[in-house]
């Protein structure tokens, strides 16, 4: 598709009210053939030219480029309509009378050509309109601000693990009461827009990138100045794709249930291919729920000719997306001819809290004689994170408990008890730890679907974690706790945290330090003891010579 010929920018008051569409993309702002602008161009990104062209003019200089003024011109005009008209999903805007859908042009291609009528699902054209503006963006980033809080697609997952798309649509979003975090705050109408993007993207997976699009670009130029329903829809992708979505799209409106994964066997190492040495990356994931979902694979190369502006939101180096099947699992392998540096898993609409999963690689040193695996192939389904032996006991479960005498006002008390409670999760204020337990959400930490740990500022030990282990026998046992290392100096600060634990045992109690130079990321060994069903308890205090103390998963490991 093309822009239409009369296409036309108009200036308007400032004061000009703009109305956000609930069941659309668009906004006033927007109108057939014509776009609207707020006078000067004050609240839109990149729109002071000059000082646009100075810096430019700068950086060339420094980095020793040379341009045209032609080409200066077309770069800066490429940001301005990027910034404002194609925004993506990262884009920050300091008023709040618009977002990245205010003045996007897509009306212009679809909502403004045909509609898509579905009394059924009346929001399916609205999903469909999310689909279409987002399908060639990328905006999963592998760096992480750890202490931002949980995102808005983690906002929206919470919403949708308490109830489905047609209850939300009659009951609405209640505000969450969490005045921090007010600027992420979700909406009916991001849900909407997220569950779209979510069906049409798994339809995309499915039948793949180009045949799905293809399809779609020419259904729609099909429909031109006219409107198609449902069974217009569905019979097309029934005769194209040979197969009837009905029934996917009603579990998609009025389930609840959503896909959940879990990823492990993650090994990076070496292989030759003949005289080549290249790098395997490997792991296998699994969806043991009732509903099909989706992931997108990120990898970033280690290429010293390509560095990245640390929180920039630029295209990996390698993405896929991939489409699990309820109840299936996969094993996935890549090989590439530089070293990755790191992986992240996008886990989209799903039971996954963080929904982006990331994993550093530290180094390809080993090089094994195996075959190459550079596909996708079916594996055995596994439901669980955990092996025979284990007996595991994560921050959620309910053999997870912790102590804290919290000295509060009586007129704190009241405030506490009638204020709305927000989501369960924040992020981690490393500058000021909180002084009781709070919950957070970190992909290095252990869980099943929930990635989570509860933290609080270090101390002298007057706050305590305490996990019990339901064990069915006596028996010597390995005992291992979870630790990812989050350090931060603050204040000039060098101090590292370290760990005090208390392991319970058929003897008594030993208590246990490690100190930051112990510590690894991921399992720790805390000694093996012999435990009884009564006695099998560790306990973590915050006494700790760092800034916070993190409670995350303990294991026993029961001696064959």
């Amino acid at each position: 598709m093309i822009l239409p010929t009369a296409f036309r920018i108009s200036e308007v008051p400032l004061h000009f009210a703009l109305d956000k569409h609930i069941w659309s993309v668009s906004s006033d702002a927007v109108q057939p053939e014509i776009m609207f602008y707020p006078e000067k161009g004050v609240i839109l990104e990149e729109t002071d030219f000059k000082k646009r062209k100075k810096r430019s003019e700068e950086r060339m200089i420094r980095d020793n480029e040379e341009v045209s003024p032609g080409e200066l011109q077309a770069r800066i005009f490429k940001r301005f309509i990027r910034g404002n008209y194609m925004a993506d999903h990262e884009e920050w805007y300091m008023f709040d009378v618009m977002d990245r859908n205010t003045y996007t042009l897509l009306p212009n291609y679809y909502t403004f050509i045909t509609q898509f009528k579905s009394e059924k699902w009346p929001v399916l054209n609205l999903a469909l309109e999310a689909y279409l503006k987002d399908r060639n963006e990328n905006s999963v980033s592998s760096y992480r601000w750890f202490f931002t809080g949980i995102n808005r697609g983690e906002r929206i997952n919470l919403e949708l693990k308490e109830a489905p798309l047609n209850h939300l649509l009659e009951t609405g979003i209640e505000k969450s009461g969490d005045v921090d975090d007010e600027d992420d705050e979700v909406n009916l109408n991001d849900i909407i827009i997220a569950k779209g993007e979510y069906l049409f993207s798994v339809f995309r997976a499915r039948y793949g990138d180009d045949e799905f699009n293809g399809f779609l670009n020419q259904f729609i130029e099909n429909h031109k100045n006219r409107s198609f329903s449902f069974e217009d829809f569905e019979k097309d992708i029934e005769g194209h794709f040979n197969e009837d979505i009905s029934r996917e799209v009603d579990n998609w409106f009025s389930k609840k249930e959503l896909p959940g994964f879990l990823i492990k066997d993650l090994q990076t190492y070496k292989v030759m291919e003949g005289e080549f040495t290249k790098y395997q990356v490997r792991f296998k994931i699994s969806n043991p729920e009732e509903v099909d979902g989706l992931v997108t694979i990120n990898i970033d190369l280690d290429d010293p000719n390509n560095q990245r502006r640390r929180g920039s939101i630029e295209t990996p180096d390698f993405s896929q997306k991939l489409h699990i099947p309820a109840k299936t699992a996969k094993e996935i392998g890549f090989v590439f001819i530089s070293e990755p540096a790191r992986m992240n898993i996008y886990t989209h609409i799903s039971e996954n809290l963080p929904n982006n999963l990331i994993y550093d690689f530290s180094s390809f040193d080993e090089i094994k004689k195996t075959a190459i695996l550079d596909e996708i192939i079916d594996c055995k389904l596994f439901t669980d994170l955990d092996n025979d032996n284990e007996i595991l006991v994560d921050n959620e479960s309910e053999n997870f408990e912790f102590q804290q005498d919290l000295q509060k006002s009586y007129l704190k008390s009241l405030i506490d008890k009638n204020k709305k409670q927000g989501y369960k999760y924040s992020g981690i204020r490393w500058w000021n730890p909180p002084a009781e337990w709070k919950p957070v959400l970190r992909s290095g930490f252990y869980g099943k679907y929930v990635r989570s740990a509860v933290y609080t500022k270090a101390g002298h030990g007057e706050r305590t974690a305490t996990w019990k282990a339901p064990l069915e026998s006596d028996g010597q046992y390995d005992v291992y706790c979870h630790v990812e290392k989050i350090n931060v100096n603050r204040r000039g600060s060098a101090k590292k945290s370290n760990y005090n634990f208390k392991v319970y045992h058929e003897d008594g109690m030993d208590e246990i330090t490690l100190s930051d130079e112990e510590l690894e990321d991921g399992w720790n060994y805390l000694g093996s003891f012999f435990v009884t069903p009564s006695t099998a308890k560790v306990e973590l205090t915050n006494k700790s010579i760092g800034e916070m103390i993190f409670a995350d998963a303990v294991k026993w490991v029961k001696n064959e």
